[in-house]
């Protein structure tokens, strides 16, 4: 946490960058759940290859005109479903209740932005270390 602050305040100068970091996980988590959902639209499997969006028939774009796995570059659209295919649905959910409690308390001034920062982290990616640990 503490590089990416100093990354973003030198080169955005002052300002609050943990709440500029808070932002970019707010979009990041968002752009997931919208993945899932046009991957539910086309029926796309939960883990597609790398040529899978390359592959696809002229008709697909036709038939769904406002999906944005079809409007993107195809590369981009399979990492964007890699990306989400590595959270569950109430995982994605679980991460933003947890965003927005961290933005409470780095709004409100409840605790030092880097360690509401460095939780939020935690919250997030303990989840899978949790369930991989079998004994």
């Amino acid at each position: 946490v503490n590089t990416l602050v100093k990354q973003l305040a030198s080169q955005r100068g002052s300002g609050n960058t943990e709440l500029s970091i808070l932002s970019q996980a707010t979009r990041t988590f968002q752009e997931m759940i919208k993945t899932k959902n046009a991957m539910a639209e086309i029926n796309a499997p939960k883990r597609v290859g790398k040529s899978y969006f390359s592959a696809l028939p002229q008709s697909m774009k036709t038939q769904y005109p406002d999906n944005i796995l079809l409007k993107m570059h195809p590369y981009r659209a399979y990492k964007v479903c890699e990306s989400a295919s590595r959270f569950s649905d109430p995982e994605l959910a679980e991460a933003l209740r947890n965003i927005l409690e961290a933005n409470r308390k780095l709004v409100s001034g409840g605790g030092q932005p880097r360690i509401v920062l460095e939780q939020l982290i935690t919250s997030i990616t303990s989840r899978k270390t949790n369930r991989s640990i079998q004994y």
